[in-house]
């Protein structure tokens, strides 16, 4: 997916809504764009932050 300048921070969705992933920065390559996210678990774990149920 694409993602637009200054859209880092912001939420990457799955199909039902949930949250997956934190986006970090794009690279434009001519026809080649790459997208680099952080997953969920990773950026809650470093954050110290627990999901209660």
């Amino acid at each position: 997916m694409a993602i637009l300048p200054g859209s880092s921070g912001g939420p990457l969705l799955d199909a039902g809504g949930s949250v997956i992933g934190l986006t970090v920065s794009a690279v434009d390559r001519g026809r080649a764009n790459l997208n680099f996210f952080i997953p969920i678990r990773e950026a809650l774990d470093k954050l110290a932050i627990e999901l209660k149920d």
